[in-house]
């Protein structure tokens, strides 16, 4: 099996990804650590109502009360994956068709097609 390592600056050599980030997260970013801030948001007009919103919360408390969803924040909802039923009895029944003698109808082919895709 593979191990994984990191290459450390400091070090000046490779060391395991928990070494690594364990000397990390005991560092400091730089020499006066701070809390990072987020600035606001800048004023918009709402497009449900017209009303200016001014604040990050204003704007949390304006989607819920109207029931909208940001684009791009909404959780993603995942289908179920598909699972066919009954495969083998359809495949079984279309071979007994075709052991019988069945023959589909021929489709009607576009005109169009066929002089893009002539047949030879």
């Amino acid at each position: 099996m593979r191990s994984r390592s990191i290459w450390d600056k400091d070090e000046q050599k490779f060391v395991s990804p928990a070494t690594f980030y364990a000397k990390r997260s005991t560092e400091a970013r730089s020499d006066l650590p701070t809390p990072m801030v987020v600035r606001d948001i800048e004023p918009y007009q709402s497009m449900q109502t017209g009303e200016v919103i001014t604040s990050r919360s204003k704007h949390r408390s304006h989607l819920k009360e109207h029931g909208l969803v940001e684009i791009g924040n909404e959780p993603v909802k995942r289908k179920a994956p598909f699972e066919p039923e009954n495969v083998e009895r359809d495949l079984k029944d279309s071979i007994d068709q075709i052991e019988q003698g069945y023959v589909p109808e021929p489709v009607e082919t576009d005109p169009d097609v066929t002089r893009i895709y002539p047949q030879e």
